[in-house]
């Protein structure tokens, strides 16, 4: 996956791979068998013997690299960096893929009540909302930015144009009403089939895509 992107982004540039003198690898670890992948994508890439970095911030991990990329050049420390962003979550069950992205978040009073990623920022905008009187329509207009430069992105999961009407007429998966759900999970691209988790405090229903799954709290938006 990493090299494929990789090729493409050097097609992309114009830039040749021995002009690249450092990389830095967004990855999650733990959702796969390695534990340390920036040294492993580095050298399936031809990268070696250049620095590479390991970054990571959950979901925010390609943008904390390319953060990273611009403050090693900035400071004059390399002069072409590559920022790689690779995840692979199909070694382990639903289960198992959302118990580690609850695990994000504190361990002691977040992820053993159930929480996933989707989920806190769930909470998030609710919260925002509150605080900054944000819009649903506004925060529709994000679904329709991101479908419109999707378009352009022959790689990109979604490539229909959305409208804000059409985000606001979607089904409403939040007892705030803030949240709506679109036909596809945007995490994952399949179509949105569940399975119910019962016998325990996260009774609900989680994506089989992904493991994306509801907020425990009684009123805040369900999904993100």
């Amino acid at each position: 996956m990493a090299f494929e992107a990789y090729s493409s982004a050097l097609d992309d540039a114009d830039v040749e791979s021995s002009e690249i003198d450092g990389s830095v690898v967004c990855s999650a670890t733990h959702y796969d068998k390695q534990r340390s992948p920036a040294g492993v994508v580095a050298e399936y890439l031809g990268l070696n013997p250049q620095p590479t970095f390991n970054v990571e911030a959950a979901c925010a991990s390609s943008a904390v690299g390319l953060r990273t990329a611009w403050a090693l050049v900035s400071s004059k420390l390399h002069d072409v960096v590559a920022v790689v962003g690779v995840q692979k979550m199909t070694e382990l069950s639903s289960e198992g893929i959302q118990e580690l992205m609850g695990r994000a978040g504190d361990v002691m009073w977040e992820s053993p009540f159930g929480t996933t990623m989707p989920a806190y920022y769930a909470m998030y905008a609710t919260a925002h909302m509150a605080k900054y009187g944000t819009t649903e329509e506004q925060m529709a207009l994000v679904t329709v930015k991101n479908r419109k430069y999707g378009m352009k992105n022959p790689n990109a999961m979604f490539q229909k144009p959305i409208s804000v009407e059409e985000v606001l007429k979607s089904t409403c998966i939040s007892p705030t009403e803030t949240l709506r759900l679109l036909p596809k999970c945007r995490r994952c691209r399949m179509p949105h089939h569940h399975k119910r988790r019962e016998g325990s405090q996260a009774d609900g229903q989680t994506c089989m895509g992904c493991g994306a799954g509801p907020c425990l709290e009684p009123n805040v938006p369900r999904w993100t």
